[in-house]
């Protein structure tokens, strides 16, 4: 009986106990979670120990993360078709001189000083075209730059005649070329054009215009020589009868003689720069129209190249031919002018040299 009193007691007392709690709880306002010892800690240092464990973080991201481009790089895409397509322009350099004038050769032509255009000669006659032309360029013209015959009707002129004198620019210069008019009737016409010590053709032509009227071949007369070599005076032999192309040496009665037969050279002991062009000039004079077959020969060493014989027409008088031949390698020698038909002359020996550096 004495143990359950002494129960029955101790359950009250836990059950008062209970109540007291649940009173006091009840009427108490929340509190907040015992803090730890790191909760209490400054703010400040908590902070910091945040931040720097965020930098870390981020250092760590980075070196794995490629950096993406500023935003001020960032440019908005073009449509494809406002792209213009890539062009490539190439200047050439323009050569001039000194002066800032294009560097190049050209002519003008003047006037006619003699034979104006459409001017009528008898078959076979001879005469003199005189063209006044001015350097209209920037180079001074040498005596080494010719006027040379281009198309056309030639009138038994010569492929080319050297400048008579230095032409400067802006200066004027007559050229004058030997010719003969054709055997036939008709109208005429031959081209020619200026070219450099080079032998490098101007843009520029000049023509000869003339009309052929009357028969159809020329007759002359006149009083035969001896032939020979050179000039000879005489008893002078037959009146010659009319001759329109003598093949060879006589005609009937008529003796043709070829005579005067030189060779010069503009100069003949070069030393320098190859290829060298230089200048022949030969001469010679027939005492009436005939078949003439000419050409230069040379002794030489080495041996050079000359141009082959040339068979053509050629009136009475004096005739001039001029070559204009380049050489690239040195040689020494002797050059002449050698008639072969319708007589057997030849000019005497032009001693050339030419030494390339």
């Amino acid at each position: 009986m004495k143990t359950k009193n002494i129960i029955w007691i101790a359950l009250a007392g836990v059950l008062v106990v209970a109540g007291l709690i649940l009173i006091i709880s009840f009427f108490r306002k929340p509190s907040a979670p015992a803090a730890t010892p790191t909760l209490t800690q400054n703010a400040n240092i908590v902070l910091t120990g945040v931040a720097v464990t965020a930098e870390a973080k981020m250092t760590e991201m980075a070196a794995i993360t490629p950096s993406p481009l500023p935003a001020t790089e960032t440019q908005t895409p073009v449509p494809a078709t406002a792209i213009p397509s890539p062009t490539v322009a190439i200047v050439l350099p323009t050569a001039t001189s000194a002066g800032g004038v294009p560097s190049v050769d050209q002519a003008t032509f003047v006037s006619d000083v003699t034979v104006p255009d459409g001017s009528n000669f008898s078959p076979g006659q001879s005469f003199v075209k005189t063209w006044r032309i001015q350097n209209s360029g920037a180079t001074t013209w040498s005596t080494s730059y010719k006027l040379v015959f281009l198309q056309g009707e030639q009138m038994s002129g010569p492929a080319s005649v050297p400048l008579p004198k230095a032409v400067a620019p802006a200066q004027s210069v007559d050229i004058s070329v030997s010719l003969v008019a054709p055997a036939t009737a008709g109208k005429y016409r031959g081209y020619w054009k200026m070219s450099n010590a080079g032998g490098q053709l101007f843009p520029e032509s000049i023509y000869v215009d003339i009309n052929v009227v009357g028969g159809a071949t020329a007759t002359v007369t006149g009083t035969a020589r001896t032939p020979t070599p050179t000039p000879t005076t005489g008893t002078p032999g037959p009146t010659a009868t009319p001759v329109t192309q003598v093949p060879t040496a006589t005609s009937g009665t008529a003796v043709v003689t070829v005579t005067n037969v030189t060779l010069g050279v503009d100069n003949g002991n070069v030393t320098g720069a190859c290829p060298h062009t230089f200048v022949f000039t030969g001469q010679f004079t027939l005492n009436a129209p005939a078949t003439v077959t000419y050409q230069l020969e040379a002794e030489t060493t080495p041996a050079i190249t000359l141009p082959g014989p040339v068979t053509g027409p050629q009136p009475a008088g004096s005739t001039t031919l001029v070559y204009n031949l380049p050489f690239a390698t040195s040689f020494s020698g002797w050059v002449r002018l050698h008639i072969t038909a319708p007589t057997n002359v030849a000019s005497s020996q032009v001693n050339i040299t030419l030494t390339c550096q």
